[in-house]
């Protein structure tokens, strides 16, 4: 339900860059997941035009390329990725890439280092 969720937001032209647990939510009444937290989203021609100098996210869930400050990384790809971690926590119980800091963590990631 989060991938069509993304899916939805995507062909709408909106980039989240911010999945993660905290910014899903259960509504028990509707049996359906919900995205929040659109602060940091933007529609696809405002990232396109925005500066790279600006990471926005959550570190356990941001992409290599995010970290190597490669090509446009504020795009679509950067959702699914934090998709696809929240997807391993949720089979294997912990992060890929978890670290005791965020220097650690980060190299990590760059490394796609498991």
């Amino acid at each position: 339900m989060i991938l069509q969720g993304c899916v939805h937001i995507h062909a709408n032209g909106i980039v989240h860059r911010d999945f993660k647990f905290e910014n899903i939510l259960v509504d028990k009444t509707e049996g359906k997941l919900k995205i929040i937290d659109f602060g940091m989203s933007k529609n696809e021609n405002e990232v396109q035009h925005e500066s790279l100098n600006l990471r926005v996210g959550s570190n356990l869930y941001m992409a290599p390329e995010i970290f190597l400050e490669e090509g446009n990384y504020d795009s679509y790809p950067c959702d699914i990725w934090a998709i696809g971690i929240m997807m391993y926590f949720m089979i294997c119980g912990e992060y890929p890439f978890d670290a005791d800091t965020d220097k650690k963590l980060k190299k990590n990631i760059k490394k796609k280092r498991l």
